[in-house]
């Protein structure tokens, strides 16, 4: 965006499926994942010196992730909606390109239902959450 500022967004998704097999002559059925991340955020460069800087950043996320157990019959459907922030350093070993290492925190809040799906039961439960989920990452950026 500037010189002192950037817009950056982030999508991830994983999925996971565990296949059927039989231990003790009892078959285990598949369990299935599938977890959702979307977020935007804001940094602002707060000094450079030479081609490495420090730079502060927060924006919005939201997540999803489902999960069924084919054995136990049970279902979860969990999400999320907050904040997060940063702090890292960065260094720009090219124009257009840049190692940097970071540390997170957010704060949000979740929604939880546990589901058995003969009906026998269901659970929902709702939290606010503060911590560090993605405590440190390393990357690689490419500015276009």
């Amino acid at each position: 965006m500037s010189d002192n500022s950037a817009c950056r967004f982030g999508v991830s998704i994983s999925a996971s499926t565990n296949l059927s097999n039989k231990i003790d002559n009892v078959v285990i059925t598949k369990n299935e994942n599938l977890y959702l991340n979307f977020n935007v955020q804001y940094l602002h460069y707060i000094k450079t010196v030479n081609d490495i800087s420090l730079y502060l950043g927060s924006g919005p996320y939201y997540s999803r992730t489902f999960y069924k157990s084919g054995r136990w019959q049970y279902r979860e459907n969990n999400w999320s909606v907050g904040l997060n922030g940063i702090i890292g350093m960065e260094w720009f070993f090219n124009d257009a390109m840049s190692l940097s290492g970071e540390y997170g925190m957010s704060a949000g809040y979740n929604e939880k239902r546990n589901t058995n799906t003969e009906g026998d039961y269901t659970t929902d439960s709702q939290s606010i959450t503060i911590g560090s989920g993605n405590q440190f990452k390393i990357g690689l950026s490419v500015y276009l």
